[in-house]
């Protein structure tokens, strides 16, 4: 079923149904109407023709009167004493621009009876109407009445009946009205049912019609005709010139020409209407009815060109006010607060020169324009803040901290970025460093981990290789410059080992209170055979007051800090020169170490504290350079600081240690 209605001759069938079910509910509508209007279902045609026979002589009664009441005194009494002839009243000027019928005839009198005007033959037994009318005295309002009364009033009577023609105006639309009822009278019972179901057959055949337009049997996809490429509004347009065309026609036809016209009208509006609703109904399903409008393509070209000019203009607005800007982030910051000041300033004047004589509004605008600055600058000082607060985390070492840049603006906003980056370079620094450090340390474990298997079964093999009995001298002293220098390897890898773990604080430390004299004295005792030998004389120093005080160390490491400084001093003092080793106690307990350099130290102090570097470039003397490394490693541990000061030849450790109370 639905492949059948889809054919041409179905669509053809469909739409011409419609459109004459449509007619056929449009006559059958306007005949209900029009019974309803002209009272058919309560009147006969007859009844109806003589009551529009009878407004018709009130009509004629009106007009007559027009001139008549002219004649007329206050009392209602005609002027002179011959009668009106019907030439006397002026028809043609009457504002009702009618003429009265030539089969009408009449007659009027005054308020006394008097007859004021007649029409020839005419005979007072065929009287059919009798008007009693009267102008007010503001001469605008027509009164009615079936009695003669107020004497202040004109009043005439007017008789007045038809002669011939059935006893009707002989006028053409009384005539066409006779048939007008006659026909109506014949469909009244008949008009409604049949424009009820005219109706909804037209709308049954109309939404067929918008349902198989564009389609095609055996498929879903919409096909157009070919008016669907005129656009749309374009027929619209059409139908409203043949709607105006039809209508001026009408306008101008006579009343005959005009039914004929006004039929022929509805047809074609029918028709095109219908054409209309296939034609939107393809264009919805296609999805162009709006696209396919000649008013929408030029409103989209419109509305193209009106955005571009815009965006063009704004660019360029933009562009001006970007140009400006750059050029202005380039001066300096001081430049631009005065810049910005003048500006504010320039601006307050001629609001001043323009608002002299109405102070009200200056004050107005002074009022304003220091709330703005005050927001302005309160934004500035909270910018300043954050500034201020991120550099302070920055020089106490949290690297971590952020600035939000995010409400800054201008040269604030790339100071907080440049300080953001430099956080950021210095935590990947101390990352990187760090793990360069545990790279080595790690290094260094593991190399020295691995040498020391193989050294420790070097040394017991050359202390076997020594013990054996044998005449060849060589072989004793080979033996014993091996095991020496196996020693000494041995000893190179544990400082080795001890220093790294030392740097990255894996060496256990036990604190606990100790008597700083004691380590001085100590000391002293288990170095001075060795001092002797070297040609040194130490010098012990402890002030007084300093006995007895204490402090927070590991009495094991502390002794290796000592050992490490003396055997340091025992190998690079100068001989037969003094050795001082003081004791102080102020806020904190001060340790210092004093000799004279036997070479000249043309190395600063932190070139002495880095490993393997050794105060003897020549490398004579016996030593890694590791000494001074892990004493101020262990030293750190403790919770002391280390210090060396180096003036000429004078070479000095401080040790610091916080006062245990």
């Amino acid at each position: 079923m639905k492949n059948i209605i889809r054919t041409m001759p179905a669509k053809i069938i469909i739409y011409l149904a419609t459109c004459a079910a449509m007619i056929s509910g449009l006559i059958f509508a306007g005949a209900a109407i029009g019974c309803y209007e002209f009272d058919l279902y309560n009147n006969t045609p007859d009844e109806l023709i003589a009551s529009d026979t009878k407004n018709d002589a009130y009509e004629n009664a009106n007009i007559i009167l027009n001139d008549v009441l002219k004649k007329l005194d206050d009392d209602g009494r005609f002027l002179e004493d011959e009668l009106l002839t019907q030439e006397d009243v002026a028809y043609d000027e009457y504002e009702w621009n009618v003429s009265i019928p030539n089969n009408f005839v009449y007659k009027v009198t005054d308020t006394k009876d008097k007859c004021v005007m007649e029409s020839d033959d005419f005979d007072m037994s065929k009287v059919q109407y009798t008007f009693y009318l009267a102008r007010r005295n503001d001469n605008k309002s027509i009164v009615i009445s079936g009695k003669k009364e107020k004497s202040n009033e004109k009043y005439v009577t007017i008789y007045g009946y038809y002669e011939g023609n059935d006893e009707r105006p002989d006028l053409d639309y009384l005539n066409n009205r006779v048939i007008i009822y006659n026909l109506l009278n014949k469909y009244k019972n008949d008009a409604i049912p049949t424009a009820v179901a005219s109706v909804i057959v037209a709308f049954v055949f109309y939404i067929t019609m918008l349902c198989v337009s564009a389609r095609r049997p055996n498929s879903e996809e919409v096909h157009p005709g070919y008016f669907n490429k005129v656009p749309f509004d374009i027929m619209l347009f059409a139908a409203l010139c043949m709607g105006g065309i039809f209508g001026a026609i009408l306008t101008e036809s006579p009343d005959d020409v005009a039914i004929v016209v006004a039929c022929v009208a509805t047809v074609f509006a029918i028709l095109f209407f219908n054409g209309l609703s296939m034609s939107a109904a393809a264009r919805i399903k296609q999805g162009t009815l709006l696209k396919n409008t000649l008013t929408f393509i030029v409103c989209s070209w419109c509305w193209k060109l009106f955005w571009k000019i815009i965006k063009w203009c704004w660019n360029k607005f933009v562009g001006f006010f970007r140009f400006f800007g750059e050029v202005f982030k380039k001066f300096p910051l001081i430049w631009k607060t005065v810049a910005v000041f003048c500006g504010l300033s320039l601006l307050e004047l001629i609001v001043i020169a323009a608002t002299w004589y109405e102070m009200d509004n200056y004050l107005l605008f002074w009022f304003v324009l220091h709330v703005v600055l005050f927001v302005v600058i309160c934004k500035f000082a909270l910018g300043l803040r954050g500034l201020q607060a991120g550099g302070r985390a920055l020089a106490s070492g949290d690297f971590e901290h952020k600035i939000d840049t995010s409400k800054l603006r201008g040269d604030f906003k790339e100071h907080g970025e440049n300080l953001n980056h430099i956080s950021e370079g210095m935590v990947t620094a101390v990352e990187e460093k760090m793990k360069s450090e545990r790279m080595k340390t790690e290094l260094i474990t593991n190399v020295s981990h691995d040498i020391k298997t193989p050294l420790t079964s070097i040394i017991n093999y050359t202390d076997l290789i020594g013990k054996e009995e044998t005449d060849n001298e060589k072989i004793k002293e080979y033996t014993e410059v091996l095991l020496r220098q196996s020693e000494r390897l041995k000893r190179l890898i544990e400082d080795l080992v001890e220093a790294s773990k030392a740097s990255t604080g894996n060496l256990e430390v036990e604190l606990a209170p100790c008597e700083a004299s004691m380590f001085i004295t100590q000391i002293a005792g288990e170095y001075e055979e060795k001092l002797n030998a070297a040609g040194l004389t130490l010098v012990t120093k402890i002030n007084s007051g300093s006995d007895g005080t204490k402090i927070m160390a590991d009495g094991r490491r502390m002794l290796r800090v000592f050992d490490n400084l003396m055997n340091n001093i025992c190998k690079y003092a100068l001989e037969n020169s003094r050795v001082y080793l003081s004791l102080d106690v102020d806020s904190n307990v001060v340790i210092t170490f004093k000799n004279t350099s036997r070479t000249e130290l043309d190395m600063s102090p932190d070139e002495l504290m880095e490993r393997f570097v050794r105060g003897d470039e020549s490398r004579n003397t016996e030593g890694n350079g590791l000494g001074l490394s892990i004493a101020r490693s262990l030293t750190e541990l403790q919770g002391g600081t280390f210090d060396i000061m180096i003036d000429g030849d004078l070479f000095k450790v401080v040790l610091t240690f916080p006062v245990k109370k």
